[in-house]
């Protein structure tokens, strides 16, 4: 029996024929080896290696078996190969198998798979959603200035709405990640909530680290604060550079550095240069994962100001990297955060409730201490590992049960 992921994520072959993947879909999949034995991935094959994108690379050994979808870029690439890609899933998915259906970037890739697993009436079938489709939409509506566009939002919310709906309905099993997706459809079918995380049990930093950093603070240096993400409202920037306008106000020793791009860069850096910040505040350079996760832990404090969403992973990096969380006070976020335990909650899209957050944590030792370890102690439980340990459970449950 084989455990058949469906994903828009894609693959390469490097020229010596071994598989090739993005490095944190690398690291996923093999807990997902180690947890289930017989992993199969149906995925658009690239048409170029390219080691700075693949560069996870599996050994020419290894276990798990790429098959090829047709490559697209796009949705409307997607919709031209789509009848290329129902063909090669329904010619090579086995009846025994467990299709795992992913709906993330492409949502499309997990509905098809889901719905031809559907019509074929194969009994061992999950869905996966990973991001709130309809929140994002509605979200995109309401800043949208382009007519035409916030017309096609309008249409395409309550499709995507009745859709995802129905792929849960009808799937044996779905897992949706984190609070708020859970909210939204625990109603709807057999839905489970897991966590999502990138990070590796081997990752996680020791507790003698957390205990040189505690030594240096208030000493005469500034508190080092970063937003990292993408730069659309959902993700809340410009309240976090509010904050930062506020804590410079207040004179506490602040720097906030923004790494990410997205629609609202303009706007951000319209507001930094008109309200005088450019000394506390700098925007980088996008990164790879890989070399994120190192400089992260150079950072005192994490500022996460999402108005609404799923569950973002980089809380968990975060937390294993030694720095403290600072987040909304939405469902997402308090599924995983205990304020005053291992982070501190604010009040969504406000920005003095952040810059209060941040000053007490740049200010009180005793509860900065308390974060970080709590926080050390919240990811141990959330590690790639565990989350595939935790879904095997679940799945043996629902499908191997008597």
């Amino acid at each position: 029996m084989r455990y058949v992921i469906v994903t828009p994520l894609p693959f390469a072959l490097t020229p010596d024929r071994c598989y090739a993947v993005d490095e944190l879909w690398g690291w996923y999949l093999t807990a997902e080896l180690a947890t289930f034995g017989n992993v199969c991935v149906f995925a658009p094959l690239s048409v170029a290696f390219e080691p700075a994108i693949f560069s996870y690379v599996f050994p020419e050994n290894s276990s798990i078996t790429f098959y090829p979808l047709p490559n697209f870029t796009n949705r409307f690439q997607f919709l031209i190969q789509l009848p290329k890609i129902v063909y090669a899933l329904s010619r090579n998915i086995r009846e025994e198998d467990i299709v795992h259906s992913v709906g993330t970037v492409y949502l499309p890739v997990g509905i098809t798979a889901n719905i031809l697993c559907l019509l074929q009436r194969r009994k061992k079938r999950i869905f996966v959603l990973d991001e709130d489709y309809v929140t994002n939409v509605a979200l995109t509506i309401k800043s949208e200035k382009d007519t035409r566009k916030k017309v096609a939002y309008l249409m395409i919310r309550p499709l995507y709405d009745f859709v995802i709906k129905f792929c849960i309905a009808t799937a044996p099993l779905t897992f949706v990640v984190g609070a708020a997706l859970y909210k939204n459809y625990e109603k709807c079918g057999n839905v489970k909530k897991i966590h999502a995380s990138w990070v590796r049990e081997r990752d996680i930093l020791a507790p003698t680290y957390i205990e040189e950093k505690l030594k240096n603070v208030g000493k005469g240096g500034h508190c080092k604060i970063l937003f990292a993400g993408r730069l659309i409202h959902i993700k809340g920037p410009l309240i976090a550079v509010k904050a930062a306008k506020v804590l410079k106000q207040r004179g506490v020793p602040v720097t906030l550095d923004i790494y990410g791009r997205g629609a609202l860069l303009k706007e951000l850096e319209d507001f930094v240069s008109s309200n005088d910040l450019s000394d506390i505040i700098s925007f980088k350079d996008l990164l790879r994962y890989d070399a994120f996760y190192r400089i992260l832990r150079q950072y005192d404090i994490i500022i996460a100001p999402n108005v609404s969403g799923e569950q973002p992973r980089i809380i968990f990096d975060a937390m294993a990297s030694g720095v403290a969380v600072v987040g909304s006070k939405i469902n997402s976020f308090m599924d995983i955060i205990s304020d005053g335990d291992n982070g501190l909650l604010c009040t969504p899209g406000d920005p003095e409730s952040f810059a209060f957050a941040i000053e007490n944590l740049c200010t009180n030792t005793q509860l900065l201490t308390r974060v970080l370890y709590g926080g050390i102690e919240t990811v141990k439980e959330n590690t790639i590992e565990s989350m595939s340990a935790k879904r095997k459970q679940i799945i043996e449950r629902v499908f191997f049960s008597r």
